[in-house]
């Protein structure tokens, strides 16, 4: 018998790769989005790198905290993951011992964020906008999404949560 092997794992893998492929998080982060708006794959990258950092912090640090850009900062050499490249110096500011790009909006861990579900808490957002006003942001789930000036204003609005209730400190 000749064409298909006896046992389908190829045909399996196959199906685990298109799953990957088309899932909402893969979408958002391949730069599609972004690239229509002038933001450069780096950016993007940098971001997932620091989001891969903070799941580290949280796994081997032992203790219920969320870190600082300083925390995560202290965990690698490269530096230049703090710097989106489409940020001109000038626009950056120095948190506490970093010179950074971004700014972390939010601690996933505070129990008004319980009943929110991940890919609605942004957690890392660029420190300034571009010229046409947008913002890379990096929310729980891992996700990157660019939003516009309104979109980035009600998000600061809520609390930095996408889920439609106020859940802002003291409200």
């Amino acid at each position: 018998m000749t064409g298909f092997p006896r046992r389908p794992g190829w045909l399996v893998g196959l199906g685990l790769w298109a799953l990957v492929q088309i899932s909402p998080a893969a979408a958002r982060n391949r730069g599609g989005e972004a690239s229509r708006h002038g933001v450069s794959p780096g950016c993007i990258s940098r971001l997932n790198h620091i989001y891969s950092m903070i799941k580290h912090y949280e796994h081997h640090s032992g203790t219920n905290t969320f870190p600082t850009l300083d925390d995560l900062a202290g965990t690698t050499r490269d530096k230049s993951a703090f710097l989106c490249p489409d940020i001109p110096p000038s626009n950056r500011r120095a948190g506490g011992t970093l010179r950074t790009s971004y700014m972390i909006v939010n601690n996933p861990r505070e129990d008004r964020l319980a009943v929110v579900a991940p890919r609605d808490i942004a957690i890392v957002a660029e420190v300034s906008g571009r010229r046409d006003g947008t913002r890379l942001v990096l929310f729980y789930d891992g996700t990157v999404s660019v939003l516009g000036r309104p979109e980035f204003e009600a998000l600061r609005r809520t609390g930095f949560t996408r889920s439609g209730e106020d859940v802002a400190p003291g409200r």
